[in-house]
């Protein structure tokens, strides 16, 4: 299997099974808050769903773009060093979004940024001790 495809596939697995122990906590809480341990499980899941995602996705676009004799799997690992909060930057001003006459929730959606923000804190905190 290519280096490229393994990559691919580490990737759809960790968005796949996280995804499913995301749906899974909040199935066993049943509507109830968190306990500690549930909440911890859940934070570190959806967080590898949001930057898995976030990561495939700037592959699958760059990928698509890029016109030159360069590996992709090169590609992916020169992305993959980006951190979580700039992808999410990038993303949020790069994107084509539409708000027409409500530009009211373009600035809604740009506090999504600070928000990742402190959700990337509490991630580290958990996973790192820091």
């Amino acid at each position: 299997m290519s280096d490229s495809m393994i990559t691919r596939t580490e990737s759809d697995y960790l968005i796949i099974s996280n995804k499913k122990k995301c749906i899974d906590l909040i199935n066993e809480a049943a509507g109830q808050p968190f306990n500690q341990e549930q909440a911890i499980d859940f934070l570190i899941a959806v967080h590898l769903v949001l930057e898995v995602g976030l990561n495939t996705f700037f592959r699958h676009i760059s990928l698509i773009d890029i016109r030159k004799s360069i590996d992709s799997l090169e590609i992916a690992k020169n992305l993959d060093q980006i951190s979580f909060i700039d992808k999410t930057v990038l993303f949020i001003y790069n994107s084509k979004f539409n708000f027409g006459d409500h530009i009211d929730k373009a600035t809604h959606h740009h506090s999504i940024i600070k928000k990742m923000k402190d959700f990337s804190g509490t991630r580290n905190k958990l996973l790192h001790g820091h």
